[in-house]
């Protein structure tokens, strides 16, 4: 088992070149080949539902930039990482895109137990209003 005291040492983390002898290359190219797939997938369910429901595409577009973005990130991360290019491919900044992806699908899931639900019920109130007003007559 790996030692995380070790890992959050500063002279470790914040070190600006760490070395190319690097074991989670597969692992994190898995990990963000998994998220840049998953963001293809939903945005194709997307562009389907465009005229269906303006609420299910917000959530939608929120969760295929958060994983389009932090994938293509890790991906350029990663490439550094094996370049060995100074500074940018430190630990540190990996450990920043995980923190931003955390953060980000937790503001994410605050949209969907808070705002999500309120936003479907108005959406559905407004299609069956919509339903049952009179259409416009068309001229001959």
């Amino acid at each position: 088992m790996p030692d995380l005291n070790a890992f959050f040492q500063p002279a470790r983390l914040f070190d600006s070149t760490p070395g190319s002898e690097f074991k989670f290359y597969i692992h994190l190219l898995v990990i963000f080949g998994v998220m840049i797939f998953l963001a293809v997938v939903i945005w194709i369910f997307v562009t389907r539902l465009r005229k269906h429901n303006p609420v299910q595409i917000k959530l939608g577009r929120k969760v295929y930039y958060c994983l389009f973005v932090c994938g293509s990130i890790g991906f350029v991360l990663l490439f550094f990482r094996y370049q060995n290019i100074s500074f940018l491919s430190s630990r540190f900044l990996l450990l920043v895109l995980f923190l931003v992806f955390v953060i980000w699908l937790g503001f994410i899931l605050f949209y969907f137990i808070k705002k999500y639900q309120d936003e479907l019920a108005e959406f559905q109130n407004f299609v069956r209003k919509i339903k049952y007003m009179p259409k416009s007559r068309k001229k001959k």
